[in-house]
Parts: structure tokens; sequence; C-alpha cells
């Protein structure tokens, strides 16, 4: 039995990285966020919101869906979530060390029916062109200190929303084809670069005057960039992030959620069962695992499914220990190897 328990074990730290969406509907969420913050006053409650509103950001996964109620957001007790509290000074800093209860803050995110991220960690390729002024060098000087403001806060908001990003060096040949494309007006300038390996991307041209990003029609990395729309870089990371995302929001009905069978057959000793037991609980969408019976080799449970049923079957897809047997709208059928 060990020997067998340690093969599911590395079978399914395989897995989670093999297949992605298995993730996101399973253990890989997070139970805490960390926050490192500076301080700069004294009012503490402060800290507390800012910390809150960045990790219900993460665990919603959509800028968009999160300024909509962002009266809704304004109004939760940060207090209530918060884990953890600390103070400390860096290098002369006074800075807080602030945990917040993620798993706890989930759940209520759920039970007011809001969607939920798989807040895995994603790549986003800059192309940032700093077309600097060189009539002086006061003017050369402004603008490579607002490249640099620039970037220091799209660094900022990615590390808020989990994100990394790369600010490629532009060669001779992106300069030119960058600089032509936002200029030409039935462009078809299609994002090819095979150097950087991200999600998406988006380009930036900052000038003394103004900021002009554009972003993929689609959030990929074979698209063509949309020109006929310029956005400031905040605004465009985040669309390109909500993009990214947007295939993997889990979708939650916790107002109505519906009874659902789950049937798992093969399961030879207690070991098992509990094994199992432990994976399925882990699975945000079902909500109240019950046991009806368990037999010599099979286990039946029942429980409440706040999410959509299909998104099962992609969890159950080439699963390492669980065989999807069959699958319905009110039941679920799984094989235990």
């Amino acid at each position: 039995i060990e020997t067998k328990m340690f093969q599911l074990n590395i079978s399914f730290r395989i897995f989670l990285f093999v297949i992605f969406f298995s993730g996101t509907i399973h253990s890989s969420l997070p139970d805490q966020h960390e926050f490192i913050i500076d301080v700069y006053d004294t009012n503490q409650t402060s800290y507390f919101d800012e910390a809150l509103s960045t990790s219900i950001l993460k665990i919603l996964g959509n800028k968009e869906t999160y300024v909509k109620n962002k009266q809704f957001f304004n109004s939760i007790n940060s207090k209530e979530f918060i884990k953890e509290y600390s103070s400390f000074e860096e290098e002369g800093i006074k800075k807080n060390r602030i945990l917040v209860d993620a798993k706890l803050l989930r759940s209520f995110l759920i039970s007011n029916n809001f969607n939920v991220s798989s807040e895995i960690q994603t790549t986003l390729i800059v192309w940032f062109l700093c077309d600097r002024d060189l009539t002086s060098l006061s003017s050369f000087n402004k603008v490579s200190k607002k490249c640099s403001s620039i970037k220091d806060k799209l660094t900022q908001v990615s590390n808020e929303r989990n994100v990394k990003i790369i600010f490629p060096i532009l060669d001779s040949k992106d300069l030119v084809s960058f600089k032509i494309a936002d200029k030409a007006k039935d462009n078809d300038f299609l994002y090819l670069s095979k150097r950087y390996v991200g999600d998406s991307f988006f380009y930036c041209r900052v000038t003394i005057e103004k900021e002009s990003c554009y972003v993929p029609i689609k959030s990929q990395l074979n698209s063509n960039l949309d020109f006929s729309k310029s956005l400031n870089p905040v605004k465009a990371l985040n669309m390109v992030i909500d993009g990214v995302l947007k295939q993997y929001i889990l979708k939650i009905n916790s107002k109505d959620p519906i009874p659902y069978n789950i049937n798992i057959k093969n399961i030879s000793n207690l070991d098992e069962y509990r094994f199992v037991l432990s994976e399925l609980e882990k699975i945000i969408i079902l909500s109240d695992l019950k046991i009806n019976y368990l037999s010599f080799n099979e286990v039946n449970l029942s429980s409440m499914l706040i999410g959509n049923y299909k998104q099962l079957e992609k969890l159950f897809f080439n699963y390492p220990f669980l065989r999807l047997e069959s699958l319905e709208s009110d039941k679920l059928s799984l094989i235990f190897e």
C-alpha cells in the first residue's frame, strides 16, 4: 500500500504541472496570500484594506468584475480575513507583513456567487518602446524618467495579480517595426517572436507627450495588435491579464446549488478511501460531501455542485488515479486506479 501511495503522490505532483486545468479546480489554490507593504502613515486599517483588495482581485482573476462590484468589496470588514500581521524594518524603511486568509475569503466570495480564478502565475511580454527625445539632454532625461516610472508601476500591478512580466530589449529591427506599425492605418503587424515564452503580450510607446499602449485582438501570442485603440499602460496590462485568465475562470452558482451524486469504484481499503475523499474535498465546486454508503470496494457520496458539471470532465481527463467512467448533470462515476 505504501508503495502504491508513494507512486500516486509522485504522479499527482507531476500531473499538477502537466494538466493545468486540474490544478485550477484542485489543490493548487493557495490557503493564504502574503503582502509586504511599505508604511507611510499610522492608519493600520488602510493597510488591511489594501491587502484585502489585492487578495480579492487575485481570487477573482478579473479586473472588470472587481471594478463593477467595488462598492460591495469596500463594505467588507478586512480584519475578518487577516490571518497574521507584523511590522519590521528593512534598510531603514518600516514595512508591514500581512497574511490574508485566502481560503476563507475565497469561500466568502463563492458564497456570494462570484466566479473564481485558478490564481496560476502567467507571463506577459511587454514590448516597451521608450522613444527618447534627443533634441536636448533635459528632454532625454524626462522621457527616461517617465519610462522607468511606468515600468515600475507595471511591475507593481503585475506582482499584485500574480503575473510575471518581461521587458525584451528592442533591437534595430524591432524599433523600425513598432515605429512603423503604430502609424499605419491598415496594419497587419503580427507578433511572431520566438525569443521569449509567455502567455500573451502588449506594446507600449512612450514619448515626452504621452504613453500609448496597444493590446492584441485576442490575448494570444500569435494575434495581431489592435492599433485602433490606444490605452494607458495599467489598463492595457489588466485587459491582457483578464483575457489570458478568462478561459480558466470557474463558473460558480452557489445561490442555486445542485444536489450531486459521486460514486467511486475499486476502493480496496480504508487508506485508499481516506486518500480519495481528501482529494475530492479540495475540489471547490463540490461542497457538503457526505457518505451515503461504503461497501467492500465502492463508496457513494452526496454533495452540492456549485459549478458547471462539465468542468469536472476537464478535471478528470487523464487524471493519474481516478478514471472517469461516466458523467451526467446530476451524477459522476469514477474508478480508482
